[in-house]
């Protein structure tokens, strides 16, 4: 078969497999609208809130051991002031850090619990459980 006619069929078949959704517009490209954007809101206050994985961070000389950063919200932005630092030494947090835990490697938040507020589960692949080294773990905060 000729290189242009592989070429024109190549594109006959893209274009009948996406739909034609491969076609160009005129109109001027804008940002989305963070309003309506979906965004973890973990203390209820109404404002979206970011957490931030740290997995390979030293606690408490432990290396690895992973931590997650949580900088909440406020009307003017994310607060570097407004933050809590979450390791599986941390008060009300299931585990003990150790190193190579990875504490926070994997997250995903939703309302987990129903309550109304967001809750974020974090992964720990190097957690040992039990007689399973690095059996792996989530805590739901």
């Amino acid at each position: 078969m000729h290189k242009p006619l592989r070429l024109a069929l190549a594109t006959a078949t893209a274009t009948a497999l996406t739909g034609g959704l491969l076609t160009f517009s005129a109109v001027t490209a804008t940002a989305a609208d963070s309003t309506h954007v979906p965004q973890a809101d973990f203390n209820g206050d109404g404002i979206g809130d970011v957490a931030f994985s740290a997995d390979s961070a030293y606690v408490n000389g432990r290396s690895a051991a992973g931590q997650l950063v949580v900088r909440y919200g406020t009307k003017t932005g994310v607060s570097s002031a407004k933050r809590s630092t979450i390791s599986q030494d941390t008060a009300g947090n299931p585990g003990t850090a150790e190193a190579g835990d990875h504490f926070g490697a994997e997250t995903a938040y939703a309302d987990f619990n129903g309550d109304g507020h967001d809750d974020i589960a974090v992964g720990s692949p190097g957690e040992d459980v039990g007689s399973d080294q690095d059996g792996g773990g989530i805590a739901v905060l």
